[in-house]
């Protein structure tokens, strides 16, 4: 009887098989990109628990984390006085003047060159609302006639 009972279990055993471990997530959006021994991973929708590394190797606990950049939400001056921020901004940009540039005409344009805003600045302290333009690249222009003064800023949305 014992041994037809280890012949039965060593025969199931040989006929199962055990689960697979691979590595996935669970991600709103992503894609690998693989280019000789290079391989660029990226997600979108994951929640960072932490990153070990010693330098070469990086232990993610589970979770997909790239390497991450801040930029910063800065505040721009420009010659003359005039000070622009935040860039970059999600809604609403804030111009600040001095006295003698006042009545300066602010334009905001794509990366097509088309005129997507326009505003005369009639004091000092000017907040445009661009809720209205999508996400991207957009250069800001100041003329001031009077003197002539043309300024220029990139500004990301």
């Amino acid at each position: 009887m014992k041994l037809q009972l280890l012949f039965l279990f060593s025969t199931v055993s040989l006929a199962t098989q055990a689960q697979s471990e691979e590595p996935q997530v669970l991600a709103t959006a992503g894609a690998t990109y693989v280019n000789g021994n290079t391989q660029l991973s990226w997600t979108l929708g994951e929640m960072a628990v932490a990153t070990l590394s010693n330098g070469s190797n990086i232990l993610t606990e589970g979770f997909h984390q790239p390497e991450v950049t801040v930029t910063g939400i800065g505040l721009i001056p420009l010659d003359d006085g005039i000070r622009v921020f935040p860039v970059p901004t999600a809604s609403q940009l804030t111009i600040e003047l001095p006295e003698g540039l006042l009545n300066s005409l602010a334009q905001v344009v794509d990366v097509e060159g088309k005129l997507v805003y326009s505003e005369k600045l009639k004091s000092q302290n000017n907040n445009l609302t661009l809720e209205g333009l999508s996400q991207g690249v957009y250069l800001l222009s100041l003329f001031h006639q009077d003197n002539n003064s043309t300024y220029r800023i990139q500004l990301i949305k």
